[in-house]
């Protein structure tokens, strides 16, 4: 590991330090960091959950049915595909069965991944996922979108919905995954915003888009970012912060569940905070630390379900693994 990484990484440990550390007056301990890495809801969230799934089923939404909205960390081929198309390594028997609920459904594919089949919830190819892309993309209509480039229109879609709404067409989920607000940070930075500070306004739109579907959105903090170059790294980590505030405010105020990967990537376990060299995308067992995009090298989608002590020292797999225990625990409460 460089130098520069070396040194980057302490400023991201000692900015969670120092804001762990802060007293109370200040507003030290920010809810979001002390977050639970597995949603937990209160027994009136509970009840609200209950009452959205069953609204969904009312209107064709389906069990054993997820939808992912995100960005490279979400569409990357380390990020969830294995478990539809390798048999993990250390999985309980319990996650099995959760494993097993979701891989009951087919789903279309239109551009799939090689080598990762069946086509479930966990190896399609989410039509709102895409790299590159911020959070207000989801949103954007179809037809706005340019042929080429990250912000490409989705394969398949009609020019009238957006890439959010071709996706709960093609899929009838019950849940969604959402992870989107990494890459807004350097836009805020080109355009002299304050990085992450309207996360709440464009996220929310997405949280609003799913809900009217009948959808529920499981939000997720995004990771650390470690800039190699070790250039305004204070200003990217605190847009991070901010970031994730902002998502822990919008799961608090439509009482939503909420992954703290996050904390999870921040645990003494993780090596480089479960980021790939580039220091911006998962990172995953395997690959030697480099960083491993759509195309799956010969190991990737076995190595990212890799559940043992050593393999979840990888952000990949730690996110896979945090996100059927999510499935697991919210299938437990509604039944």
């Amino acid at each position: 590991m460089s130098a520069v990484r070396r040194k980057a990484i302490g400023v991201l440990l000692l900015a969670g330090l120092v804001l762990f550390c802060l007293p109370a007056a200040s507003g030290a301990v920010p809810a979001w960091q002390s977050a639970p890495v597995i949603p937990s809801l209160s027994n009136g969230d509970q009840a609200r959950l209950k009452d959205r799934v069953a609204a969904g089923e009312r209107t064709g939404l389906r069990s054993g049915v997820f939808a992912k909205v995100g960005d490279s960390n979400t569409e990357f081929s380390p990020d969830l595909y294995g478990l539809a198309c390798r048999k993990p390594t250390g999985l309980s028997a319990a996650l099995r069965g959760t494993l097993a609920t979701y891989s009951r459904v087919r789903l279309p594919n239109a551009r799939a991944l090689p080598g990762c089949r069946p086509w479930t919830s966990f190896s399609r190819r989410s039509s709102a996922a895409q790299a590159g892309v911020h959070s207000t993309w989801p949103l954007t209509p179809v037809k706005d979108l340019p042929d080429e480039s990250y912000w490409a229109k989705p394969p398949g879609c009609p020019l009238k919905g957006t890439p959010l709404s071709c996706e709960i067409d093609a899929t009838m989920p019950r849940y969604a995954m959402v992870m989107l607000g990494t890459n807004d940070i350097g836009m805020d930075i080109a355009f002299g915003i304050q990085p992450g500070s309207r996360i709440v306004s464009r996220l929310g739109g997405v949280v609003r888009a799913l809900l009217a579907r009948k959808v529920v959105p499981v939000l997720s903090t995004i990771p650390p970012i470690i800039r190699p170059d070790g250039t305004r790294q204070g200003e990217v980590t605190a847009g991070v912060a901010r970031s994730n505030a902002g998502i822990f405010e919008l799961a608090r105020k439509w009482h939503l569940p909420m992954i703290n990967l996050w904390g999870a990537l921040k645990e003494p376990s993780m090596i480089d905070l479960g980021l790939a060299g580039d220091g911006l995308h998962l990172s995953v067992a395997g690959a030697g630390g480099e960083m491993v995009g759509v195309q799956p090298g010969a190991s990737t989608f076995a190595d990212s379900v890799d559940f043992t002590p050593a393999g979840l020292r990888y952000g990949a797999n730690r996110r896979n693994l945090i996100w059927l225990k999510t499935l697991a625990r919210l299938d437990r409460v509604t039944g």
